[in-house]
């Protein structure tokens, strides 16, 4: 899969082409060695959040039909490296990496 980060756009949010047989069997999303909690229902602001700009809207204006997944930017605190791994059951881990930002909170 190939996730493509927002340039830009202070609320961290990487678009990819969607497989929901790989969101589907997704056993955990990490920054570092914390496991982070899905947002499963709209506006709370969790630590991430997948979506579809048909379906649910982004923190930001996104085109039609663009799968996404936005982070809370608190998981980011400083401004260092962070490393962002999605473990899903038969498939090869996702690794993302982001530069900490300093950024209010998703309201």
């Amino acid at each position: 899969m190939v996730f493509t980060r927002l340039p830009g756009v202070p609320i961290p949010i990487f678009t990819f082409t969607d497989n929901p047989t790989w969101r589907a069997h997704i056993t955990s999303v990490k920054v570092g060695d914390q496991t982070l909690t899905e947002v499963l229902e709209g506006p709370a602001p969790g630590d991430y959040l997948f979506g579809s700009s048909n379906i649910v809207p982004p923190p930001v204006e996104l085109d039609e039909g663009l799968n996404f997944i936005a982070f809370n930017p608190t998981l980011f605190p400083r401004n260092e490296e962070y490393i962002i791994t999605i473990k899903s059951t038969g498939y090869p881990d996702v690794t993302l990496t982001l530069q900490g930002l300093v950024t209010p909170p998703l309201e």
